[in-house]
């Protein structure tokens, strides 16, 4: 994640509300887009202000991304 500029620190943000795909990583106010742990760059399911986060850990782990969840937390 080097040379992101973030507005804050890491979080857990919806990129859609299926299964596994929430995502942990920083918001980046320049480009109005999530940049994740696991590689990928969204925008997220709602909102431009930074987006949707949610409490950290999500309360269904089901919902977390596999690979955010075990960068963010260590193995699963």
């Amino acid at each position: 994640m080097c040379g992101v500029i973030s507005d804050g620190g890491a979080a857990w943000y919806l990129r859609s509300t299926g299964n596994h795909d929430t995502h942990y990583g920083t918001w980046s106010g320049i480009t109005r887009t999530v940049h994740a742990l696991c590689g990928i760059e969204f925008r997220p399911a709602a909102g431009d202000s930074g987006g949707t986060f949610v409490p950290n850990p999500p309360p269904n782990p089901d919902q977390m991304c596999p690979d955010c969840r075990s960068k963010a937390t260590g193995p699963v």
